[in-house]
């Protein structure tokens, strides 16, 4: 039987990475984990799709590294949503362990992705990618100086915030077709993987019941600059920054 299109898409990702983890040429793996990274995205995949294919979904929940998407000290509204919706996309439990300084003894917000690895480095590479896009464009579709005041503009959050939202709709409707067309088992594993990850999670922590991790809203939201900004956010792709734009991720986390 001929393969699929999808299934000779997963065949090329699998190529990619088995080539990542045997090449001792740093460039050469960077290289090929981009392009893996790329198709996944291109194609809509997850991690389930691919294990199932593949026959094995027992890739094991890292519970020892401490991968943290967002760490702040007073949380921001809109990067707090962005974090939290790309750690959902891909099936990762995501929680606020909340942090106190050394010196200074004051608070902080550190967001933890807990999943499968290859989810948590997909959802790492996304929220860098996006957030440096999203803060970047804010200023050019809400320019000004924020009237001389001090702080942060509240238009440009509002764009921001409806940049995210927007991005976070196309992406779930888009899941959400995959998911339709799925087959029933890939379908289950791909809706209990952060549940399976959170309770991974509290059996090793022994804990038995955790609370909602808590943002503090923004103030006012502008309704046109969040209009505007929700409807950027529905054409935007993390493929952009692989398309020319000439920045590895490397390089975004150096910004």
């Amino acid at each position: 039987m001929e393969p699929s299109k999808t299934e000779k898409v997963i065949g090329k990702i699998n190529a990619l990475r088995k080539i990542a983890d045997s090449t001792h040429s740093k460039a050469e793996k960077e290289t090929c984990m981009i392009l893996a990274a790329k198709l996944i995205a291109e194609h809509q995949l997850s991690e389930a799709e691919l294990a199932v294919t593949q026959g094995n979904i027992g890739e094991p929940i890292d519970l020892d590294s401490e991968s943290i998407i967002y760490e702040s000290g007073r949380i921001n509204q809109w990067k707090s949503e962005l974090a939290v919706g790309i750690a959902g996309l891909n099936g990762l439990f995501i929680m606020n362990s909340h942090i106190r300084h050394a010196e200074t003894h004051r608070k902080g917000n550190r967001y933890r992705v807990i999943g499968r690895k290859s989810d948590v480095e997909i959802a790492l590479y996304m929220m860098v990618y996006l957030q440096s896009m999203i803060f970047d464009l804010s200023y050019d579709y809400v320019p000004g100086n924020n009237g001389g005041k001090r702080g942060v503009n509240p238009q440009r959050e509002s764009w921001s915030l409806g940049c995210v939202r927007g991005y976070l709709a196309k992406m779930q409707a888009e899941k959400d077709a995959v998911n339709k067309a799925a087959t029933s088992t890939a379908l289950v594993f791909i809706g209990n993987k952060a549940l399976e990850a959170k309770n991974a999670y509290m059996a090793k922590a022994g804990i038995k019941k955790m609370g909602k991790s808590q943002y503090r809203p923004q103030g006012h939201t502008d309704a046109a600059t969040f209009a505007s900004g929700f409807r950027k956010g529905q054409t935007l792709s993390v493929t952009q920054g692989l398309n020319g734009s000439g920045e590895t991720p490397n390089k975004l986390f150096d910004k």
